[in-house]
């Protein structure tokens, strides 16, 4: 099926072959490859979005953003793929010196028509390409009013005519990143009531959403050592859900779902859901017009 995700992380991959060489790392100590760049982060923002949000993603490789694969649509960026369509509402950057100029330049061009970025850790001051630092400098600048050249700089919240929006941020944590997501309405596909879920000491609450032949298939894992109790909130009005259980091969109506509107006149379903220690449950159903 077409996995649903909101959030796009671009992969630095740049940064990382740019800025690192054999040895670097021969005096620390630690065990081969197990050095990064300073700043580079998305392995951070992966574990944060995944299990401390728990807001799905896609990892995008930065050549996407010019070749055609992945083009900017107002405030979404699309991914073109017959089969696994995405549609992204927001665009996390990883901290990094290098990036490619022409991946600076569609960046910039996506928040200048209406799209929203989060720049994280730090801000790029060299290009990929030979000769085009000048160029990636003063993209940044323009864009984040920062220049990255800079020893010190502030954080940065910012907005353009076109309702786009930008932020940068040395340290993204998980409560300054919701706020952010909710001040720019980017609402989460699925929710949980997080007062209900137990502080994870080993295992994570996690799901993953799929769309197949009109239907949408939302997969909860429960990977903590307790049964959790909690409520969950789908994004859209749904009815006559269902519950798979992988595990049995059994299929039950979901008892109790209830639909309310939200303030930006969207509706989400909330349901009553008991996942047990280490298991999952398929949620299946089809969205209402």
């Amino acid at each position: 099926g077409r996995r649903v995700s909101d959030i796009a992380l671009l992969w630095p991959i740049t940064a990382i072959q740019a800025e690192t060489y054999i040895n670097r790392d021969a005096d620390s100590g630690l065990p081969v490859a197990n050095w990064l760049p300073e700043h580079v982060n998305h392995h951070v923002l992966s574990d944060l979005l995944t299990n401390k949000l728990r807001r799905d993603f896609t990892f995008i490789h930065p050549e996407d953003l010019w070749n055609g694969k992945i083009t900017a649509a107002g405030s979404e960026l699309v991914l073109n793929n017959e089969t696994n369509i995405q549609h992204y509402k927001v665009l996390l950057m990883p901290g990094g010196d290098v990036i490619s100029a022409e991946t600076m330049k569609a960046i910039k061009q996506y928040y200048d028509n209406g799209g929203k970025v989060v720049a994280t850790s730090s801000l790029p001051k060299c290009a990929a390409e030979f000769g085009r630092d000048e160029e990636v400098v003063r993209l940044v600048t323009e864009m984040f009013g920062i220049d990255p050249r800079q020893e010190n700089y502030p954080d940065k919240f910012d907005s353009n005519v076109n309702k786009g929006c930008l932020a940068f941020l040395h340290n993204p944590t998980p409560e300054i990143l919701a706020d952010l997501f909710t001040r720019w309405e980017l609402r989460a596909d699925i929710a949980f009531d997080e007062s209900t879920i137990p502080p994870a000491q080993i295992g994570y609450l996690n799901y993953i959403h799929k769309q197949k032949e009109g239907r949408d298939f939302y997969y909860i894992t429960n990977t903590t050592g307790s049964t959790v109790h909690t409520t969950v909130s789908l994004r859209g009005k749904f009815d006559n859900l269902e519950f798979w259980n992988p595990h049995i091969g059994k299929i039950v109506p979901v008892r109790n779902s209830e639909s309310a509107k939200q303030p930006d006149g969207g509706y989400v379903t909330n349901i009553k859901l008991s996942i047990p220690k280490v298991s999952g449950v398929f949620v299946v159903g089809k969205m209402k017009e």
